[in-house]
């Protein structure tokens, strides 16, 4: 199981979890291996070691969405009779995906949260992908000079 170690030595409430090593915050990109920073915090309220687990994995597999993610910090929020969590995930070469929902549970807002990111991740990869199959103006004008 991870480590956990305080971000910041004046509140004790933030976690970084040295990820295990058989579990760790990687993803491959052209045959390189990159480290993902990710980063669970609490406010106003505590997490069970199990409920900090599930999060941190949860954060891992949106990896699989996105290869080139440079960091993911997750922030849970109880607020009265309610859990708040809100998901920031830096990307290379793009301003941050954001997702903010609210659940009975960690668990339950932590889903929500997370199946927003996928969309905006999925809706990005897509985006910027369809680009790379479309004929440059350059190559539709050779093509019509050399038809006449």
């Amino acid at each position: 199981m991870g480590r956990w170690l305080p971000l910041d030595q004046s509140d004790g409430r933030s976690l970084v979890c040295q990820s295990r090593p058989e579990k760790s915050g990687t993803a491959a990109c052209l045959g390189k291996e990159l480290t993902v920073h990710i980063e669970v915090s609490t406010r106003h309220g505590e997490l069970a070691p199990e409920q900090h687990t599930y999060i941190h994995d949860k954060a891992e597999k949106l990896l699989k969405y996105f290869g080139r993610i440079m960091a993911i910090e997750v922030a849970v929020d109880h607020i009265k009779h309610a859990w708040e969590v809100e998901i920031l995930v830096s990307a290379e070469h793009k301003h941050d995906f954001v997702a903010k929902e609210e659940g009975p549970n960690p668990q339950t807002a932590m889903d929500l949260c997370v199946h927003k990111i996928e969309h905006q991740l999925r809706r990005y990869k897509e985006r910027v992908q369809d680009h790379k199959g479309d004929p440059s103006i350059h190559a539709i004008a050779d093509e019509v000079i050399k038809s006449d």
